[in-house]
This record gives C-alpha cells, sequence and structure tokens, in this order.
C-alpha cells in the first residue's frame, strides 16, 4: 500500500524545526465505523472524524480519504475498522511540555483482525 501525506496548516507555524521535539508516540487505538448511507460525502464524514484531535478537519483530509470512501461506496462495506496512531510535537523548554503539532496515521480495514487494508495509509500533520 502507499501512503497519502496531509499536511495543511504547517505553512502557518510560527515555531522553527529546533523549538519543536521530534515526534514522540502518544498512543494508539482501534475502532469501527458504521456505513448507513453510501454516499461519497457521508462516508468521508465519518472517516474524518477519526483522523484529528486538536486539530480541525481539513479540505485535505477529505481528499485523502476520497479514495478510501470511493472503495465503500461502491462495495457497500456495511462497517470499516481502523487503527490509529498519534504523535505529538512539544514546544522544547516548557514545563508541563505544550504540544504545538499533532500527526495521526490512520489505516482503514475491511476485517476485524486489521489484515486486508482498505485504500493508503492517511499521515494527518496538524500545527498550531
Amino acid at each position: 500500500m502507499d501512503s497519502i501525506k496531509v499536511c495543511p496548516d504547517k505553512m502557518g507555524t510560527t515555531y522553527s524545526d529546533d523549538e519543536l521535539t521530534d515526534w514522540q508516540f502518544s498512543t494508539s487505538s482501534t475502532g469501527s465505523n458504521d456505513i448507513s448511507r453510501y454516499t461519497i460525502v457521508a462516508v468521508t464524514a465519518v472517516l474524518g472524524e477519526t483522523i484529528s484531535s486538536i486539530g480541525a478537519g481539513a479540505a485535505g483530509v477529505s481528499v485523502a480519504l476520497a479514495a478510501v470512501a470511493g472503495m465503500i461506496v461502491s462495495d457497500e462495506m456495511p462497517r470499516v475498522y481502523y487503527y490509529q496512531e498519534v504523535y505529538y510535537k512539544f514546544l522544547i523548554g516548557t514545563d508541563p511540555p505544550l504540544p504545538r503539532a499533532e500527526e495521526t496515521v490512520t489505516n482503514f480495514y475491511l476485517d476485524s483482525n486489521r489484515t486486508n487494508q482498505i485504500g493508503d495509509t492517511v499521515y494527518y500533520e496538524y500545527y498550531l
């Protein structure tokens, strides 16, 4: 599988790379979404809810999810499973550490064992 990387807000950040830590793993999660309406817009909205916890949804995320949504709609998949890892970059020198960027790495699957991936891995970065 390929990957799709969406980073809509990096250009607007006021922090240089030397002011932020490297990406630090935070958590991973699994879940599923029931699909009840088979339209690209509806499926993209359902999948998009899993992408970011600190950033607002972005147009780039919708574009990245369109291929996955298209497969779900064409095959009328009743449930989609996901696995997601979340990483943060923190502002150096703050106590407690302040997150200034979030990256999510999300894979969608046909099955609850998460062995049959749907589409590409979606990487989403959001900078505050």
